[in-house]
């Protein structure tokens, strides 16, 4: 064989070396190929001049619609506390809108695209069970915001600690969950990664947006006494149901119970398109939108359903639900404003054997977890809460209805006591309009014998807040932008949130229809005039009240106490 045959042999053998490497490659990052065609087709995020004082986060959460109201608990405690902007990454972009698209400041993008903007980012956080740092800027982190640097490396080595060392997801989660049952530690709470984070309790921020009032009406239920059902939950990709659904046949036995015994009562079903509807039930809400299902969900008396994305909505909410736990931590995932229903028979089986989601451990085709908590046993159930719902009397409260022109009854040096609260934060502000309200707020806090409890609701950037916190009141805040301009890179409204939390306050995004906070838990109420302002919806500013407590809201005219009106 001659050298150039040879040769030649020799070259065409390398090609299909190169080749067989090139298709193993393909091959092998697959995902990593196919999110590099998506993101040409996609706007690239860019650093903006405005963003050279901020950092950067790109925040990717996992798992259903639940998961997501759970994470966003600390994506607001990064977005209030540190000088940032946010990009949200989501492989569900209609939960992922419904979830975060109305907080201030933060994008919501198609998880796809995460890949081909990673190098432009400060921080990448991945939020599961455990919230994993992807990737830093240690140097440029501890520059603007050094307290926030020193919490991202405590971090990434307090994982070695929490996260158990076992590959299989199902083991290593069934094993995480003992652990946190021992330390009393639920879904929420785990995200505080020991002492990382706070994470206080489990309110976060659902945006209610009004102009979808309208599909309510058309469904005849804003004045209307319904209860809610749903039975369905993720698919994961597969077309059985999950074990933790309660059965079709139960929920159709207490419907007939249910209206029976309360014939004024309607029952919905909410749900996606593809669930089953439950016979007897007045209506099918099946396929509506995620921002319709909110409304009705607010509107409902009581909630059944088993731990899913529903019952987290509806949490937010303030709605009482009826959760049917079966293979699913009650410890971990049951709210304690709920009633909580266990079999005494089997349940908690999550994480024991690789297919938990979908079969029976013990081998049974009718899970017994699920099958044992009979219609009856739900029923009982029910009628304890309706019971106690009728014998709940309305709460006293004092409401001062503060009239626009109205004169003061009492003299204080409002522009003197602003002055001093202004030096302290530059960002604090103060309205002509609300001259009445400072007044009568002032006047029913300085001779306060023990430490008041106060939330200020539609607070923006106004100083009467900040100026009760340095009298010694716990104060509360809750806005839904905090003075947000909706500009890209203006940050201005997180540099006064982090300034106010420095100052001892509680700082939440919330707003008249959402107030994201435990039932009767403040004395004092100070409502100012918020963008969406309407005043014939008190729902929130009332359940957040203790009986006896005082709300004092701002109105163009007349004047309220204990509720009569003068006009």
């Amino acid at each position: 064989m001659n050298s150039r045959r040879l040769d030649r042999i020799k070259y065409i053998g390398q090609r299909v070396i190169d080749r067989t490497k090139d298709s193993y490659f393909n091959f092998t990052h697959a995902h990593l190929i196919r999110n590099m065609v998506t993101v040409s087709e996609l706007d690239l995020v860019k650093r903006e001049p405005c963003d050279k004082g901020l950092i950067l986060i790109a925040f990717y959460p996992t798992g259903g619609f639940g998961d997501y109201i759970i994470s966003s608990k600390l994506l607001d405690e990064l977005l209030l506390s540190v000088p940032c902007r946010i990009d949200v990454y989501c492989e569900n972009m209609l939960f992922g809108q419904a979830v975060y698209g109305a907080r201030p400041g933060v994008q919501v993008l198609p998880y796809d695209s995460m890949y081909g903007n990673r190098m432009m980012y400060d921080l990448i956080l991945w939020v599961e069970h455990f919230i994993h740092v992807l990737s830093w800027n240690a140097y440029r982190a501890a520059k603007i915001c050094p307290e926030f640097a020193d919490k991202i490396r405590i971090l990434g080595k307090s994982i070695k600690n929490i996260r158990p060392e076992i590959e299989q997801q199902w083991f290593r989660e069934a094993m995480h969950f003992r652990r946190c049952q021992l330390l009393g530690i639920n879904r929420w709470t785990e995200l505080r990664h020991g002492s990382v984070f706070q994470i206080p309790d489990q309110y976060s921020y659902i945006d209610l947006k009004t102009q979808c009032l309208s599909r309510i009406r058309e469904l005849n239920l804003l004045d209307c006494r319904y209860i809610t059902i749903n039975r369905g939950s993720d698919g994961m990709g597969r077309t059985t149901v999950q074990t933790k659904v309660w059965p079709k046949e139960h929920y159709e036995r207490l419907v007939s119970l249910f209206k029976k015994k309360y014939r004024a009562i309607k029952v919905i079903q909410l749900g996606t398109a593809n669930n089953v509807r439950i016979s007897g039930a007045d209506g099918y809400m099946l396929g509506e939108s995620m921002e319709v299902t909110k409304w009705v969900l607010r509107g409902s008396m009581l909630h059944i359903d088993c731990e899913g994305g529903l019952v987290h909505l509806a949490a937010q909410l303030a709605v009482t639900c009826i959760v049917l736990f079966g293979p699913t931590p009650a410890h971990m995932y049951a709210y304690p404003a709920n009633i909580n229903l266990v079999s005494h028979k089997c349940s908690n089986c999550m994480g024991t054997h690789p297919d938990w989601a979908f079969s029976c451990y013990k081998g049974f085709k009718d899970p017994e977890c699920m099958y044992s908590l009979t219609a009856d046993h739900v029923m009982s159930h029910i009628e304890n809460f309706m019971n106690e719902k009728g014998r709940q009397r309305e709460k006293e409260i004092t409401q001062i209805d503060i009239q626009i022109d109205s004169e003061n009854q009492k003299h204080f040096d409002l522009l003197e006591i602003y002055k001093k609260c202004r030096s302290k934060n530059q960002q604090l502000t103060i309205s002509k309009k609300y001259k009445r309200l400072y007044t009568k707020v002032l006047e029913q806090t300085e001779n306060s014998i023990s430490p008041m409890k106060v939330a200020v609701v539609d607070a923006s950037r106004d100083f009467i807040g900040w100026y009760l916190a340095e009298l010694g009141l716990s104060v509360t805040e809750f806005d839904q932008s905090y003075g947000y301009s909706g500009k890209k890179g203006d940050i201005s409204f997180n540099k006064f949130t982090k300034c106010c939390i420095d100052h001892g306050m509680d700082m939440r995004l919330g707003d008249e229809y959402n107030l994201p906070y435990a039932s009767e838990s403040f004395d004092f109420v100070v409502q100012l005039a918020g963008s969406k302002a309407d005043r014939t919806d008190q729902r929130e500013v009332r359940r957040i009240l203790k009986n006896c407590g005082i709300l004092i809201t701002f109105h163009s005219s007349g004047m309220c106490i204990n509720g009569t009106c003068s006009r």
